[in-house]
C-alpha cells in the first residue's frame, strides 16, 4: 500500500449513486480485463486473508496513536498577542479522513496479500496486458488523500546483471518463478518469522520480499464479491443460454395420477345446449 494501512481504500459505498440502475460495480473493470484473455493465455488472480488476532493490540493502539496525532496537526493556533489566540478547526477534507480512519478501526480487520501469475506461449505473450490491466483495475480504489495500491516490484519474476546480487539471473529468474508458482498453490502468507523465511526460500531467491496489507471487512467486500446484474449484462460478458429438456422416459411417479398436481387433465366443460 502506498500508506499506512491504517489509511482505507476507496469501498463500494463511494462507488454507488442515488439511482440503483446507475450504480457503478467496480469489479466491472476487472471483468473486462479478464475477458481480453485469449484462448491460449491464463491470468490467475488470488486474494488470501487472515483475520488480525484479536487479542493484540498493537494494531488498534497505533491506530487510535494515528487518529490522535492527525487531530493535534489539523488545528491550528494563531497568536493575535500575547494572551490572545484564535483556534482554526480542520477542513472538510480533514475532518473526512479522520473520519474514515475510525471507520475503518470500527470494523474486523483482516491481513491480506494480493498476487497474480500469467501464463502464456512466448508467441503470444504480452506483459503488459496483465501488468497494466490489472494494476488499472486496482487504481480506481485509490485516493490520493486517502490510500492507494502500489504494486511490489521486488517480487516480480524478472532478474538481471543490473540486479542485487548480479550473479546467475537466469537461475534466480526460475527460483523466482518457481517460488511465486508454489506460493500460489499453497495459499502461503509470508512468514512473521524471520527464521520460517529462510527455511522456505531457495538458494537463489530468498522469500522475503512480501508484504501483508490489512483490510476491513468492508473493503474486502469491494475487492472481491459477486458482480452485479450491470456487470453481467455488459457486451464483454458472454452468456451461455441453458437448454430445457424434458423428464427421461419410464421416470417412476408415486401414487396415482390424481395425487400429483397438474398431471391430471381437467374434463371438459359439458355444453350448455346438451343442457338444455
Amino acid at each position: 500500500m502506498g500508506r499506512s494501512a491504517h489509511y482505507p481504500v476507496k469501498t463500494y459505498v463511494d462507488f454507488e449513486t442515488i439511482e440503483e440502475e446507475e450504480r457503478l460495480d467496480p469489479i466491472g473493470n476487472l471483468v473486462e480485463v479478464l475477458s481480453k484473455i485469449k484462448k491460449e493465455e491464463q491470468l490467475w488472480l488470488q486474494l488470501l486473508i487472515r483475520p488480525v488476532d484479536a487479542s493484540n493490540p498493537v494494531w488498534k493502539e497505533s491506530g487510535l496513536k494515528l487518529i490522535k496525532e492527525l487531530k493535534e496537526k489539523s488545528v491550528t493556533r494563531i497568536k493575535i498577542s500575547d494572551e490572545d489566540s484564535v483556534t482554526v478547526g480542520r477542513s472538510p477534507g480533514e475532518e473526512e479522513i479522520i473520519k474514515k480512519i475510525e471507520q475503518k478501526l470500527a470494523k474486523s480487520q483482516f491481513e491480506t496479500i494480493i498476487r497474480y501469475i500469467y501464463f502464456a506461449p512466448r508467441a503470444i505473450f504480452n506483459q503488459q496486458l496483465p501488468y497494466r490491466g490489472v494494476r488499472g483495475a486496482f487504481a480506481q480504489y485509490s485516493t490520493q488523500n486517502m490510500n492507494y495500491f502500489v504494486p511490489n516490484i521486488k517480487t516480480r519474476t524478472t532478474a538481471g546483471w543490473i540486479r542485487f546480487p548480479f550473479f546467475f539471473p537466469k537461475k534466480r529468474e526460475e527460483a523466482k518463478k518457481q517460488r511465486l508458482l508454489k506460493n500460489y498453490r499453497e495459499r502461503r502468507m509470508p512468514e512473521e518469522m524471520k527464521i520460517g523465511s529462510i527455511i522456505n526460500s531457495q538458494f537463489f531467491y530468498f522469500d522475503s520480499k512480501s508484504k501483508i496489507a490489512h483490510f476491513s471487512t468492508e473493503e474486502l467486500a469491494t475487492l472481491f464479491h459477486l458482480p452485479s446484474f450491470p456487470v453481467l449484462t455488459a457486451p464483454f460478458i458472454k452468456r451461455v443460454e441453458a437448454k430445457r429438456m424434458g423428464p427421461p422416459a419410464g421416470l417412476k411417479i408415486f401414487g396415482e395420477e390424481e395425487d400429483v398436481p397438474g398431471l391430471k387433465m381437467p374434463e371438459p366443460e359439458p355444453d350448455s345446449k346438451n343442457k338444455r
